[in-house]
């Protein structure tokens, strides 16, 4: 029970991390970012090595080499910094995942997280092992951040990478947003697997391909692994940013808007597609105990009547989202009032009570009119 609560705080650790919480730091970049900046990617244990201060400088050993030039079993002297000051005389056998980058022949590790507060949070993403080969070793991939995908992806598989590793949780999800065909395969493959944890990761990856349907439909028909996202936060945020509004997908986060702890990103995505099938799912989220939720409930309410457009990934550069689409026959002076298109109450500490009731009361009023279509597309 012990080792399962510290687990539990080690994945909330890496949401705050992920969702850019300011006390803990950033994410260096996406993946293939890491493996632009990289002269080396390798798979490396630290032989020797010593922190004095913020500063650390060690042995690694190059037991796999997924970019660059380096042989295997090379001996590599590595510094770094980290924010955290330490004096630590004996750092050994911490092995993993290593971006490195060379310059007058010295070379420095890049951390995955920006200013990573100590070695083992946010600079390489760590290994249970790293022992030579792999199972999917016919699969030769010619891209280097496709080379680091399949390593990452095989290792999680094989388990040389603990399958409930936050950090490693955060790479995987990250490695989705490649959408290259040879990435959907490898997420393809996860999603395949017998092994809960990683069915799991394999489905939520796939929430932002061309499977993005039939993954998330399995998903919401699943009450054990809806069950079990609960208690993998970074894989119920891969939840948060779907905006397909095909009826389908709506359907499936309505199901999922049921379950407590996934009624926040459920309704957010809800939010975000607005249209009138989602309208009864709001509702329903109105009388959610997650604030979060209830806010999204307001604001998916909100863009319907004001009639915006779907939100897309860019619209906080473009602003189109705040551009009406035409007509707007459910606007009144009362939801300009009670609109929370433009705002958000979590940023100011604003009660949400009075949108709350408002919108209550005006979805009463509107849903004879509003749900006959919407509930002819909802789930019984």
């Amino acid at each position: 029970m012990i080792k399962y609560a510290v687990r539990r705080l080690e994945v909330l650790f890496v949401f705050l991390i992920v969702n850019q919480f300011p006390l803990f730091g950033e994410r260096a970049g996406a993946l293939d970012d890491l493996v632009r900046k990289a002269d080396a990617v390798v798979v490396g244990q630290i032989q020797s090595g010593q922190q004095v201060g913020n500063s650390i400088a060690m042995t690694l050993s190059a037991v796999r080499v997924i970019k660059g030039t380096l042989t295997e079993g090379s001996l590599l002297y590595v510094s770094g910094v980290v924010r955290h000051p330490l004096f630590r005389p004996n750092i050994q056998a911490e092995r993993g995942l290593w971006f490195l980058k060379q310059s007058a022949g010295h070379w420095t590790f890049i951390p995955i997280l920006a200013n990573p507060a100590f070695l083992e949070h946010g600079c390489f993403i760590p290994y249970v092992e790293t022992s030579l080969g792999h199972r999917h070793n016919d699969i030769i991939p010619q891209a280097d951040g496709d080379k680091v995908a399949l390593e990452i992806i095989s290792s999680l598989r094989e388990g040389k990478i603990d399958r409930r590793d936050p950090y490693t949780i955060n790479w995987v999800i990250d490695v989705m947003f490649g959408q290259r065909p040879f990435i959907t395969g490898l997420l393809r493959d996860l999603r395949a697997e017998a092994n809960p944890d990683l069915h799991i990761l394999g489905l939520t990856a796939l929430l932002t391909t061309e499977d993005q349907v039939s993954a998330l439909v399995e998903l919401s028909n699943n009450v054990s692994l809806l069950e079990r996202i609960k208690q993998m936060p970074l894989v119920g945020i891969a939840i948060c940013g779907i905006t397909n509004p095909d009826s389908s997908v709506v359907s499936s986060l309505g199901r999922i808007s049921v379950y407590d702890g996934l009624q926040t990103c459920a309704g957010e995505s809800l939010a975000a597609i607005h249209t009138v099938q989602t309208l009864p799912f709001l509702g329903r989220l109105l009388d959610s105990k997650e604030p979060a939720a209830r806010e999204w409930a307001v604001r998916g309410f909100s863009r319907f009547v004001e009639n915006l457009p779907i939100r897309q990934e860019d619209d906080h550069i473009t602003g189109k989202s705040l551009i009406p689409r035409g007509p707007a026959p459910y606007r009144s002076a009362d939801t300009d009032r009670f609109s929370l298109s433009r705002r958000r109450l979590t940023l100011t500490g604003e009660s949400d009570a009075e949108y709350v009731q408002f919108w209550k009361l005006w979805w009463a009023r509107m849903q004879n009119e509003l749900g006959r279509e919407s509930s002819a597309q909802s789930v019984k």
